[in-house]
């Protein structure tokens, strides 16, 4: 009997709290204003909405890296992490290195908004998490106590090809030519992330040909492995040696590339291509990928900047199968000093760039190497 007796107080409680006029008020929550796949466009401001008017002095947020090597099994923040952007209020703003803005508008204390200044957080397309503790208040003082955490990502551009309708092969008249921009070929180094289903980086050596007069670029990209104690998601290219084991791949990259108006940036459209690979015991099929974007040469490098996005991902471990729908991922593409370029690298204008493979490697049908991109001397 004596176990029953806190049930009865609060369900008599409960009963009597109607008769004496009273009723729980709880404490503002907060939410992420966010488009699809909360991912923001560089220089569009994040948004905070709470769900009543807030204090502006208690609001403070915090931003961390997101990567998922970061956190234990149970999703903990590991313990030698550091912010990224660290206690930001209304009256510390401008915070951090960056000058990230966090402002409250006086006359609707319901909305917050975030400013990130381009490169503020670090490179585009990483995992974030934005931390809103818990020391929100309402116009009465009751405090929230308890932080919220949001999954976020700040991108260069928002891309869904297929809900574009822009999917699959480029035109034939995709060119034009490239009459006043010579871009570099030879060895380059790839690197994206992907962060579902599951995090995944992904280096390539890379061979670019270009044929200038069609508009046209062709890719030799061979699996890239990080080294002994290199980060999965290195983008030094010498913690990275070339996989032709049979886990290693080799596939090849086409589409169009032009430039819009004479002196700009080069710009480029891939066509559609799968790509299936084994990572211990998971396959991991990354089908209808695409890729676009810009041409440039920064600090005395080829660079290519852009996004991939693919149709969707296939996932398997065993005997479960997954389908997930259309991702995206910025990736970059930088050309390779000479002593960067690593001992065996598989290269396009040879006879047969798979002849010392021993995984999978996936060269077109036809004539090889292609006379468009490898013209006899």
């Amino acid at each position: 009997m004596t176990a029953r007796h806190p049930v009865f107080v609060v369900v008599a409680a409960g009963l009597l709290l109607p008769a004496s006029g009273c009723s729980y008020d709880p404490p503002p929550d907060v939410t992420l204003v966010a488009p699809p796949g909360n991912r923001f466009l560089v220089g569009d401001p994040i948004r905070l909405a709470f769900s009543e008017p807030i204090r502006p002095e208690s609001l403070e947020i915090l931003i961390w890296p997101g990567k998922k090597d970061l956190y234990d099994r149970e999703g903990q923040r590991l313990a030698h992490v550091e912010p990224l952007l660290d206690t930001c209020s209304v009256a510390s703003s401008p915070c951090g290195t960056g000058g990230v803005v966090l402002s409250l508008p006086e006359g609707d204390r319901t909305q917050a908004t975030i400013d990130v200044p381009d490169g503020a957080l670090g490179p585009t397309g990483q995992p974030l998490v934005l931390e809103v503790t818990g020391s929100i208040q309402d116009e009465a003082g009751r405090r929230k106590k308890v932080s919220r955490s949001f999954d976020f990502q700040i991108v260069r551009q928002a891309w869904n090809p297929y809900a574009d309708a822009v999917a699959g092969d480029a035109p034939e008249d995709s060119g034009p030519p490239l009459p006043d921009a010579t871009i570099a070929q030879g060895p380059h180094f790839f690197f994206a992330q992907f962060t579902t289903p599951i995090s995944l980086p992904q280096q390539f050596w890379v061979d670019v040909r270009i044929n200038h007069e069609q508009g046209r670029y062709l890719m030799v990209l061979t699996d890239a492995d990080p080294e002994g104690k290199a980060p999965r998601n290195t983008t030094d290219p010498t913690q990275c040696s070339v996989d032709k084991g049979e886990e290693g791949f080799l596939f090849t990259a086409t589409g169009s590339v032009r430039q819009q108006a004479p002196g700009a940036d080069p710009v480029f459209e891939g066509e559609a291509f799968d790509l299936a690979q084994t990572i211990g015991p998971i396959l991991f099929e990354l089908r209808g990928m695409v890729m676009r974007g810009t041409v440039t040469v920064q600090e005395g490098r080829s660079r290519w900047d852009g996004t991939m996005a693919v149709r969707e991902v296939y996932y398997a471990v065993g005997d479960s199968e997954t389908i997930y729908p259309a991702d995206q991922a910025n990736f970059q593409i930088f050309q390779l000093q000479e002593a960067e370029v690593p001992p065996g690298m598989p290269m396009l204008c040879v006879p047969n760039p798979c002849e010392d493979m021993a995984g999978n490697c996936s060269l077109p049908k036809g004539v090889w190497p292609p006379p468009d991109f490898c013209p006899a001397d």
